[in-house]
């Protein structure tokens, strides 16, 4: 089942970023429930949006739940599609089970805005080198989503 994600994923991802090669992608995000209603993904994405917002790029990033897709729609992500995943071999929680209706994900995209509030669609660059806002951007990530895990 998992197997099919990446096609899946990578052809609405293409048609939504409409050729753009340049982008963020947010792969995963999570929070303790211990620690959930207190905003912790929320202020995560916004940090990373302003990173995103300052290259200019759009981010890319999955729901698996209604709970995540709400919050990232929240922090102004759109919905692309739907993805159902393992259709009539697993139920919505991803077990077994025979005409099941498969495991949804959420494909969802941020664009950054201009003053005027439209889309800034960026311009490919040819030089493919990571920018150090990249690279301290999903540290940053990373680090965020360590600290909401544990």
């Amino acid at each position: 089942m998992l197997g099919d994600l990446s096609p899946k994923v990578d052809a609405v991802k293409a048609r939504a970023l409409g050729g753009q090669k340049r982008y963020y992608y947010v792969f995963f995000t999570a929070t303790d429930a211990a620690a959930r209603g207190k905003g912790l993904c929320s202020k995560l994405i916004k940090k990373f949006q302003d990173i995103a917002r300052k290259d200019g790029l759009p981010i890319w990033i999955e729901g698996t739940t209604d709970n995540s897709a709400n919050v990232y729609s929240k922090c102004g992500f759109e919905l692309v599609e739907r993805i159902t995943l393992g259709k009539g071999v697993v139920d919505a929680d991803g077990k077994k089970k025979k005409g099941g209706d498969g495991v949804v994900t959420r494909a969802m995209i941020w664009w950054p805005r201009g003053a005027d509030g439209e889309k800034l669609i960026p311009v490919e660059e040819k030089n493919e080198a990571w920018s150090v806002s990249s690279i301290i951007s999903g540290l940053l990530l990373l680090s965020a989503v360590y600290v909401a895990v544990y």
